[in-house]
């Protein structure tokens, strides 16, 4: 699906919670096999810190609040070891298991600041164990808004969201009695090779107490890219995420978030 075509901005009310960069490769026994120390003394520098866990099997693609219910309730350890080296501020994390890199950003400024994190380990990661090639990209984006933070505690849904994301939102009839609504969905990218999985719906805010809206969007290209084309590929998705975002709110919204145009985009 084509979204729209949009000016690139920075909000000055950023409502992005966070953003996964993910990495797949067909499996790497070495990663296994032994400590990552090489790998480490690469990247050492931007991401001090380390530990080391084990896989949830819990897809990233789920909701968080989705994923908190099932890691409570069930066992999903796949005995799968995972290192995760963090930034000494701990919005950073890159995770390595055998069969992917991950990089999650808990504290998102700008696509470049994100390459630029990103830009280290993948290098890292080339160097030490040489991925033929990559069998999935994908980039998610979730964000969280949050009416207070903008002025805005008293409009409607249905002021704030366009009529296909507002959904029941936007009857006059029903919309004081909504408890509860989740929508999701899969549409094909405008190149007809990646997609996007949306979930989106109300959520409640136990630190604001309030009723937000979550806007969780998972880019990604499933199939065969060479190394020296993952960059353009995240350049794509990251293009399609900032369209799909202003494609998801109405004019009202984006101007009390504080759009701010990017020099040179």
């Amino acid at each position: 699906m084509p979204f729209p075509v949009a000016t690139r901005v920075k909000y000055a009310r950023n409502p992005i919670e966070f953003v996964i960069c993910q990495l797949r490769f067909p499996p790497i026994l070495r990663i296994d096999a032994e400590i990552p120390s090489r790998f480490q003394d690469l990247i050492r520098v931007r991401y001090p810190l380390y530990e080391s866990k084990r896989e949830t099997g819990i897809p990233l693609t789920l909701p968080p609040e989705v994923a908190r219910f099932f890691s409570q309730s069930l066992s999903f350890a796949t005995g799968q070891r995972s290192h995760e080296f963090i930034d000494a501020t701990r919005s950073w994390t890159i995770s390595l298991d055998r069969e992917k890199l991950t990089l999650d950003c808990r504290k998102y400024e700008s696509w470049e600041e994100f390459k630029d994190f990103l830009g280290t380990p993948l290098d890292a990661l080339r160097q030490e164990y040489s991925p033929p090639f990559y069998l999935r990209i994908g980039l998610r984006y979730r964000d969280v808004i949050r009416r207070s933070e903008h002025g805005l505690s008293d409009a409607g849904w249905k002021d704030l969201l366009p009529p296909w994301i507002a959904g029941l939102y936007c009857s006059p009839d029903v919309e004081s009695d909504i408890e509860r609504t989740a929508h999701q969905g899969l549409l094909r990218l405008s190149d007809g090779q990646g997609k996007v999985l949306i979930n989106h719906g109300p959520i409640f805010d136990e630190r604001s107490k309030e009723w937000c809206y979550a806007l969780d969007a998972d880019f990604f290209h499933d199939g065969q890219t060479e190394d020296p084309d993952v960059i353009a590929r995240l350049d794509f998705l990251n293009q399609e995420a900032r369209r799909f975002f202003q494609w998801s709110i109405t004019d009202r919204l984006h101007r009390a978030m504080g759009p701010q145009s990017v020099p040179g985009s």
